[in-house]
């Protein structure tokens, strides 16, 4: 919310200004051991029915430059999959891609780390904002107008075909946008191209050679 400066009778907040990916911050993760344990039993079709609540529960700060370099921790990466009608979201990844492996590589799901700075911890309790600490990400990568019209908790994505994949595990929401709504990136270094792919061709995209977006996709099918 904003306000006129002149207006005294409220209080002033102070937002740091946004670091695009700085590798000096701290993130949240979680021991390899404990996700393990939770997921454990628990996965249906392509995602883990673990509880963002119990995941962040888990969690605790780490700088991330240690966390990438630590194959006993996972990094908890909020992951958005947005469809509108009957069409999902997808984008190509630029070569300011902090990830080299990533560079031009086509995806549908958007989202990065979570910064610890902004972890709601008093409110860890109360899901709509422990939501908008997940979604902050989103809202800063994506504006929409009109703004998003719903969102379902999917589960978690944690793949173990390489050394990047059992470091990181997606916390996935399906977004739906209204009919109509307009998309324009914030951060059109990193991507390009945004535009919204028929879903029922989606398998036969270049975005299934992305095998985050591959899991969601046939969670999404499957379910």
């Amino acid at each position: 919310m904003y306000a006129l400066k002149s207006w005294s009778d409220l209080i002033p907040v102070s937002v740091p200004p946004r670091r695009i990916n700085p590798l000096e911050e701290d993130i949240l993760v979680v021991d390899r051991e404990v996700i393990n344990r939770m997921e454990a039993g628990r996965k249906v079709r392509q995602l883990f029915d673990i509880h963002y609540r119990d995941l962040l529960a888990a969690a605790h700060p780490i700088n991330r430059m240690t966390a990438e370099a630590s194959n006993d921790l996972v990094q908890l990466i909020p992951s958005f999959v947005i469809f509108r009608e009957d069409s999902v979201l997808s984008f190509k990844r630029t070569r300011k891609t902090p990830e080299q492996r990533l560079h031009d590589s086509y995806s549908i799901v958007f989202g990065g780390h979570l910064q610890f700075e902004d972890s709601p911890a008093l409110f860890a309790h109360i899901d709509d904002e422990v939501e908008r600490f997940l979604f902050r990400e989103l809202h800063e990568e994506l504006a929409f107008d009109p703004p998003l019209l719903r969102s379902r908790y999917s589960g978690v994505l944690h793949l173990e075909g390489t050394a990047f994949e059992r470091q990181h595990a997606g916390v996935v929401f399906a977004v739906e946008l209204a009919v109509g709504t307009k998309v324009n990136s914030l951060e059109p270094g990193y991507h390009s191209t945004l535009q919204f792919l028929p879903w029922d061709t989606i398998t036969s995209s270049l975005v299934m050679a992305d095998r985050w977006s591959a899991a969601c996709i046939l969670h999404m099918q499957e379910g």
